[in-house]
């Protein structure tokens, strides 16, 4: 039973709760639990939930299910579990960009990709900002500025939209090689 912290989000994200990979009558299995939970966890992030969480809600012991039974005999297994999985959504977060002309959109949500792959946190807002800067730094725009504008649409999202003044390249006006006397 998988149980959402928003119980209207759930006919909606059914479809990810396979991600769990364990279903009726299989064996329980901890380590496989565990990696279902992150699995559904990151599926949670790519529909753009930030700081979704997905936890171990507790197991009571059941008897067998009817599925279980073949042909009127009892299943050989002798413990059954019903497991509880709880689902905190966090909040929906979604991104945009305004004023980039050197890189492209895909490529700055490949940045916020890789930066959700990497785990979000608190200050995920700053990192994505850094990230961006630091991209268009190594291409010589040294004064590059971004400002960053936070709309709640709805009572559960988000939109970030990242302001860019990629500024003018900087240009080399002039090399000096100091301690160089063995060439001119």
């Amino acid at each position: 039973q998988v149980i959402y912290d928003d119980p209207k989000s759930q006919s909606k994200l059914r479809d990810l709760e396979s991600r769990i990979g364990l279903s009726t009558g299989d064996i329980l299995d901890r380590e496989k639990l565990a990696n279902g939970y992150r699995t559904f966890q990151d599926a949670l992030s790519t529909k753009d939930y930030m700081g979704a969480k997905v936890e171990d809600g507790g197991e009571n012991k059941v008897g067998a299910p009817q599925s279980a039974f073949v042909a009127g005999k009892p299943p050989i297994a002798a413990n059954w579990v019903k497991l509880t999985v709880r689902v905190t959504l966090g909040e929906k977060v979604t991104f945009g960009f305004r004023g980039n002309k050197v890189f492209s959109i895909q490529q700055m949500n490949a940045w916020v990709e890789e930066l959700r792959l990497l785990g979000y946190s608190a200050d995920y807002i700053q990192r994505i900002q850094d990230r961006i800067l630091e991209e268009y730094r190594r291409l010589g725009y040294e004064h590059a500025a971004i400002e960053i504008y936070t709309f709640e649409t709805t009572e559960d999202h988000r939109h970030i939209s990242f302001q860019i003044n990629e500024g003018e390249r900087v240009k080399v006006n002039r090399i000096h090689f100091d301690g160089n006397i063995a060439f001119k």
